[in-house]
């Protein structure tokens, strides 16, 4: 890893796998075991730093410890109507958070050993507390950030300079004609305006840029006029979502188009040498969890967004990336005013179950011959959006013009062997009810089998774990199985681990004593005749597709 000459500042964070060293001046991390650090440190002459212990002791080992960016999202207010906006920037959202909450909740976020936070919009200066949320940024130690449109007044950057923040990014969409056509006539002159008084001032600037039919042959003619002023720029593909969603016949660009441009912006790598030009989707690439790091660290595999990066909406909400609350509300997990990052990185199964979908997106992608070649890898969040609006292209990945690519991963998932039990004592049978579930919903005992468990082990196991006894006696295996794929919802539920289920049930006496549910778990239990039975199960839920018509051949 090559350092710059610079005075660096450094944050060392505890992870279960031993370290991650992060670089304040680049805004990059750097993972290392237990026996790494030391002789790291002492080959680049680093003595100054701040180190973050693991405060909690109850953490996984597969994740990091907690995320080491989060996206904050301060408002959804907005100076300007992007053409592209992806969440609709412009009006406030309902129930935005108070500078107080604000303030307090990045004091939590230090807590639990967040080390950057990068603040977004609408527009960020449009709170008129922006300053005061920076100021307290830095204060906590963070490295600090922000995206902003750039159209603001002198005193404002001069302002946005004194803070000394690591970075601060400015939306500039290629040459004046196209910037303007997305953000708006007058936009353009106002933007270049602030990039060269905040590089006068001696800000650390980077530039986004949209990649689209408007932008895609503005690459030379936009590095030779802007490059003095900028150390990093990143050319992105438009996500058609948002304010951009039927625009896709009219600023599209093929895969191939993405490709070459790439190649063009390899070649001028040469040209810039000072500057980190970054294409080809290199500024997720490089905050993936990969191949290597699942191997030697024990990492989960997987895309940024809920593996290195969260996100906080300008009303609190938690969210594992930026498009998700313009996908899927039930996404939401959680909120910052009542919930803590860390509980909700390492236990939150909504976020689990998403880290498993995008891990076999990764590994798909892995797989593909395309990968790293003329593809960079899909857009996990993308492909979430495609799966409800399969209609919907990803013009950046070989397989993006047919059905979502999570459709075609998930059916390469296995079946979960699973026991079920039909208890009876006296002519009656026993129910359960879940927790989770709604007060409607009944089910018979069952469970998955643990690895290489038998099933007749595996039906006495899920019996006295979720009913306190072991008094049971298995009067017949029946022949039947009952194989089902769940639904996307369904399968969402499971975590993503399996596709469906692979049923083998068991008619199973119950031999007296005192029944005691798992609390955690179990809700309630009933004992019904088979009449009653079989009406309480009559019912539709994603994870007992088929249930009655199954238990029905059981009394036949």
């Amino acid at each position: 890893m090559k350092l710059s000459k610079k005075e660096d500042i450094f944050t060392i964070r505890e992870e279960p796998f031993g370290f991650t060293f992060y670089n304040h001046q680049n805004l990059t991390h750097h993972f290392f075991k237990k026996n790494e650090l030391n002789s790291f440190l002492e080959e680049q002459h680093i003595k100054k730093y701040t180190f973050l212990p693991a405060k909690r002791k109850d953490y996984r080992d597969d994740i990091i410890y907690s995320p080491i960016r989060i996206y904050y999202e301060v408002t959804l207010s907005c100076n300007l109507h992007c053409r592209f906006c992806f969440n609709d920037s412009g009006k406030l959202r309902p129930s935005e958070l108070t500078t107080q909450e604000i303030l307090i909740s990045l004091e939590k976020l230090r807590e639990d050993n967040v080390l950057d936070v990068k603040f977004t919009g609408g527009e960020l200066i449009c709170r008129p507390d922006w300053y005061e949320i920076l100021k307290k940024a830095k204060e906590l130690g963070f490295a600090t950030s922000v995206n902003t449109n750039g159209c603001f007044n002198t005193e404002t950057a001069e302002k946005l300079v004194s803070l000394n923040l690591e970075q601060i990014t400015i939306s500039l969409d290629g040459i004046k004609e196209h910037h303007e056509e997305n953000r708006g006539t007058g936009s353009f002159d106002k933007t270049m305006t602030s990039l060269k008084k905040l590089h006068d001032l001696g800000a650390t600037l980077r530039i986004n840029t949209l990649l689209s039919r408007l932008t895609l042959n503005d690459l030379e003619p936009f590095l030779e006029k802007h490059s003095q002023y900028i150390t990093e720029i990143n050319f992105f593909p438009i996500r058609f979502i948002g304010r951009g969603v039927n625009l896709e016949s009219k600023y599209s660009i093929t895969m191939d188009d993405f490709y070459q441009f790439n190649k063009r912006a390899e070649v001028l790598k040469k040209k810039y040498p000072n500057l980190n030009l970054m294409t080809f989707a290199k500024a997720n690439r490089r905050t993936s969890i990969n191949q290597k790091e699942n191997k030697e660290l024990g990492l989960k595999i997987g895309t940024t967004s809920g593996i290195t990066t969260f996100n906080v909406a300008s009303d609190g909400g938690f969210w594992a990336g930026g498009y998700l609350p313009y996908i899927d509300e039930y996404l939401e997990m959680g909120n910052i005013k009542t919930d803590l990052i860390f509980e909700v990185w390492q236990k939150s199964r909504k976020l689990e179950a998403l880290r498993n979908q995008a891990k076999l997106l990764k590994e798909f992608c892995y797989s593909c011959p395309e990968n790293g070649n003329k593809c960079p890898g899909s857009v996990f969040e993308l492909e979430l959006y495609r799966q409800l609006n399969p209609k919907t292209k990803n013009y950046y990945c070989v397989h993006g013009t047919r059905k979502p690519l999570l459709d075609k991963v998930v059916k390469k998932l296995p079946y979960r062997d699973n026991v079920v039990a039909l208890v009876v004592k006296d002519n009656k049978y026993l129910l359960v009810q879940l927790q989770e579930w709604p007060e409607n919903l009944w089910k018979l005992p069952q469970g998955g089998l643990d690895k290489g468990e038998k099933k007749e082990d595996g039906i006495f196991r899920e019996l006295k774990e979720e009913l306190g006894t072991d008094k049971f006696e298995i009067i017949k295996k029946f022949p039947f199985k009952h194989q089902y794929d769940w639904d996307k919802n369904g399968q969402r539920l499971a975590g993503f681990k399996w596709r469906g289920q692979k049923q083998t049930f068991f008619l199973v006496k119950f031999l007296g004593g005192n029944i005691v549910p798992d609390t955690n778990e179990i809700k309630n239990v009933c004992w019904v005749g088979k009449e009653k039975l079989l009406k309480k199960v009559n019912i539709k839920h994603p994870l007992v597709k088929g249930y009655k018509k199954i238990i029905e051949k059981m009394f036949i």
